[in-house]
C-alpha cells in the first residue's frame, strides 16, 4: 500500500481549483486555509495533545479477536497487539463469537460486511486494550450490519416476543441493519421505504427460496405493545367525506319529519266534526283528518325502505373501512402493508 504524503504547513490547506470544502458548506480560501496552516505549524512545533488536530493518539480501545482464518479485517489502528478503533469486517454471519450465526454453524453461502465505530463502548465495563473482544451488536456503538443470511431480529435484540403484529421472521434471511444512537437517511430530493420483490424480468425470491411472500413495514419503538395497521389518508379522507353526507341526509330527514309534525298539529288544532249523540255519544273519525292521512301511507313505507337500505349501506361502508371487502369498489381506511407501533 501506498505511503500517504507527509502534511507540511505549506501544503496543508492547499485549495482545489480555488475552494475548500468545509463541513457545512463549499468556501473560498481565507480563514480556513489560515486554521489549517496553524493546525499543521503547532504539530510540527509539538504542542498539541495525544489526538488533536487529528493526529495519532494513544486512546485505548478494545481489541478485535480472535480473528477468524476467512476473515479480512481493516481497522484504524492496527499494531502486534491486534486490531483496535473502527473498523470494517469482511466476514461469515456471526454476531459474536466464531460459533455464532450461520458463519459460524458453517452454513455455506453466508456471506457478511460488518462496519463497527465503537467497540463495547455502551457497556458498564472498562473497555481498553486489556480487553479482547469481537462484534457486539448490543453495547457497540455505531454498526452496519449486512449478511447474505442470518438472522438480525435476534442479533439486535429486537423485542417481537408477544406483540401483536410482528410476526414476520428475519431467519435465514439476507438483511442490512444499521444500529446507534441517532440513525440518520436524507435524501436530497426523495427517501423511498419500499417492501416487496423488484418489478424486473424473471423472478425473484427470498434467500431461503420463498416466492410467495405479503411485503410489510413495520415501524414502532422498543415501548411499543405491538403495531396497528397505519390510516390510508386518501381513504380516510372519503369515509369522512362519505360520513358527513350521511349525517346530512339524516338532518334532512329529520327536518322533514318535524316539518310533517308541525302540519299534523296544525290540521289536529283546526279539526272540528260533529258528534253525533248517540247511546254513549261517541265521536266518529274526522273524515278531514283521514283524508289527509291517507295519501302520507305510502310515501312512510318507502321512507322506511330507504332508512332500511341506507343502514345497511352503512354497515357496509363500516367493514370496508376496516379491511373487509364485502362488495366491489369498497375501501379501507387501514393499510394491510404498513404497521405503526402503538
Amino acid at each position: 500500500m501506498a505511503q500517504a504524503p507527509k502534511n507540511n504547513a505549506a501544503d496543508a490547506a492547499k485549495p482545489v481549483d480555488g475552494y475548500f470544502i468545509d463541513c457545512k458548506k463549499v468556501i473560498r480560501p481565507g480563514p480556513f486555509q489560515k486554521i489549517e496552516q496553524l493546525c499543521q505549524e503547532r504539530i510540527e512545533d509539538g504542542l498539541v495533545k495525544s489526538g488533536q488536530f487529528l493526529t495519532k493518539d494513544v486512546d485505548s480501545t478494545p481489541i478485535f479477536g480472535p480473528v477468524g482464518d476467512c476473515e479480512v479485517v481493516f481497522a484504524r489502528k492496527s499494531d502486534k497487539k491486534g486490531y483496535q478503533g473502527s473498523r470494517i469486517v469482511l466476514t461469515r454471519d456471526n454476531f459474536g463469537h466464531r460459533a455464532t450465526g450461520f458463519g459460524g454453524s458453517g452454513v455455506p453461502r453466508s456471506e457478511a460486511i460488518d462496519i463497527v465505530a465503537g467497540s463495547l463502548t455502551v457497556g458498564e465495563y472498562k473497555a481498553d486494550s486489556s480487553i479482547q473482544s469481537r462484534a457486539n451488536f448490543i453495547t457497540d456503538a455505531a454498526r452496519i450490519y449486512i449478511t447474505e443470511r442470518g438472522n438480525v431480529q435476534e442479533y439486535f435484540g429486537l423485542p417481537l416476543e408477544g406483540r401483536k403484529n410482528c410476526s414476520i421472521s428475519s431467519n435465514n434471511k439476507s438483511a442490512v441493519a444499521m444500529k446507534a444512537d441517532h440513525s440518520v437517511i436524507i435524501g436530497r430530493e426523495k427517501v423511498t421505504i419500499f417492501a416487496g420483490l423488484a418489478m424486473a424480468e424473471g423472478s425473484e425470491n427470498l434467500t431461503n427460496f420463498a416466492e410467495s411472500i405479503r411485503p410489510r413495514v413495520e415501524i414502532s419503538t422498543g415501548f411499543s405493545k405491538g403495531t396497528q395497521p397505519a390510516v390510508l389518508g386518501d381513504n380516510l379522507k372519503k369515509a369522512m367525506e362519505r360520513a358527513r353526507e350521511e349525517r346530512q341526509g339524516l338532518l334532512k330527514k329529520i327536518q322533514t319529519i318535524e316539518n310533517s309534525l308541525a302540519k299534523l298539529y296544525i290540521a289536529l288544532g283546526a279539526h272540528t266534526h260533529v258528534v253525533v249523540a248517540v247511546g254513549a255519544g261517541v265521536a266518529t273519525p274526522s273524515a278531514d283528518l283521514i283524508a289527509n292521512v291517507s295519501p302520507k301511507l305510502p310515501e312512510y313505507g318507502k321512507n322506511t325502505t330507504e332508512n332500511c337500505l341506507d343502514m345497511i349501506n352503512s354497515e357496509i361502508d363500516r367493514l370496508n373501512s376496516e379491511g373487509i371487502e364485502i362488495m366491489d369498489g369498497g375501501i379501507s381506511i387501514t393499510s394491510n402493508s404498513i404497521f405503526i407501533g402503538d
